[in-house]
């Protein structure tokens, strides 16, 4: 199915998607949102590539997807790095670990993201995305090690300042983001208005949807990106997984059941307010 949205000056594109079709009754109305200034502003978004698709609930879309405007929250921390290894061993990547102060052995890195979609490509909604710290060459890489000023809250912040540890180990002593990921990769992440990463949906998901597994994220750092917050998880903070037997339909490759037998260990909070991102197809 081609879409054929309508483009708005200030609100951009405006596929069916986006809005929903407003059935009586339909429960897809429930998908849509009132289409306002992208925060990013319409034109940053003119800049990458379209390739219209279906979405899992019907309706056509323009692109793979988008949020126009996204609050978040993360939360990263490690998991056991044998269970991991085994959970990705069937996907073609292997984690990336990080040696923990007073740890015999390196950990797994994972990041829970409970995200409030404001507008997004298909409309108004919240989620939750888990994703692990991988590379696609060897197992055994480590991206830090915690010591000396070298401290989890910040290095774990490491794949926001550079490329991956497989192709560069940046991170050296000092003090905070300077000290963990380097003067020079802070600097140019601060002066940048957008970032990138690398995207690899596991195989059992892409499969269920009948989608292409590699893509590109584009993350637009937001109206204000000095109001990004990063704090260390308190003694007293609890992360409570919930129930992780409830019948899912994806069983064999659950992320909830996972995170528990991982047994993930919260580190830090990364507050994101009012954002924009992009992903679009590994080219």
């Amino acid at each position: 199915m081609q879409p054929n949205p309508t483009v708005d000056p200030v609100a951009g594109r405006i596929p069916e998607s986006r809005i929903g079709r407003g059935e009586t009754g339909n429960e897809l109305a429930a998908w849509g949102a009132t289409p306002a200034r992208p925060i990013a502003g319409a034109a940053w978004f003119d800049q990458f590539t379209y390739h219209p698709a279906p979405l899992s609930n019907g309706l056509s879309t323009d692109r793979e997807w988008y949020a126009l405007s996204y609050t978040s929250c993360l939360i990263r921390g490690f998991c056991d790095m044998d269970v991991v290894s085994e959970a990705l061993a069937d996907e073609g990547v292997f984690p990336v670990g990080a040696q923990r102060r007073g740890d015999a052995a390196p950990k797994a890195m994972a990041t829970i993201w409970f995200n409030v979609i404001h507008d997004s490509v298909c409309g108004v909604y919240n989620e939750v995305v888990l994703s692990f710290d991988v590379n696609h060459s060897s197992p055994g890489q480590v991206a830090f090690r915690e010591g000396g000023l070298v401290d989890a809250t910040w290095a774990l912040q490491y794949g926001n300042f550079g490329p991956s540890v497989c192709d560069s180990l940046f991170l050296r002593e000092g003090m905070g983001l300077v000290a963990a990921n380097g003067q020079a990769a802070v600097s140019r992440f601060l002066t940048s208005a957008s970032f990138d990463i690398p995207i690899t949906m596991p195989a059992k998901t892409a499969a269920q949807n009948n989608v292409p597994r590699h893509y590109v994220g584009h993350l637009w750092k937001g109206l204000n990106p000095s109001a990004v917050q990063v704090w260390p998880w308190g003694q007293d903070d609890v992360l409570d997984l919930g129930e992780v037997n409830e019948p899912t339909g994806c069983e064999d490759h659950n992320g909830h059941t996972l995170l528990a037998r991982a047994g993930f260990e919260p580190v830090s909070v990364t507050y994101v307010p009012r954002a924009s991102a992009l992903i679009e197809l590994a080219h």
